[in-house]
């Protein structure tokens, strides 16, 4: 998969074609596409642009659709509401912060249940008993 990191203006084209109800399309240089998880909500047609213009170390012209721009499933909503001076560089950085968020809540869940679970083990007793010696007569 591949994706494209988008300038701050076209953040910004990106801005006005959602609020016009427009498509936008956007020149995006060989060196700001980069292999990896699919961010946006782009269709196979556009992937393949997208890798064939990184093979090729060339720029390419991209059009995302309004129903890209408005896609729910994720797409480039995100990079709508954010500041348009601040969103290039946020959108890495949103991504590490809510992951470690996430993180941490699963974690602490664990903890929480390792504790309440070690409590609920001890008042039942240990679970393992010592098998009593019999008494050997001699």
């Amino acid at each position: 998969m591949y994706y494209f990191k988008l300038n701050q203006n076209q953040i910004k084209k990106l801005q006005e074609a959602h609020k016009n109800d427009t498509n936008v399309t956007f020149q995006i240089a060989s060196n700001k596409i980069f292999k990896g998880e699919n961010i946006y909500y782009l269709d196979k047609i556009q992937l393949d642009k997208l890798k064939n213009a990184k093979e090729k170390k060339s720029g390419v012209r991209l059009e995302i659709r309004n129903s890209q721009i408005k896609d729910k499933k994720g797409g480039f909503l995100p990079l709508l509401f954010a500041g348009i001076g601040a969103a290039s560089a946020a959108v890495g950085g949103l991504s590490a912060i809510y992951n470690s968020v996430i993180d941490k809540k699963y974690k602490n869940a664990i903890i929480e249940e390792t504790i309440r679970h070690n409590k609920a083990m001890e008042n039942k007793g240990s679970g393992l008993k010592k098998k009593k010696k019999k008494k050997s007569k001699k």
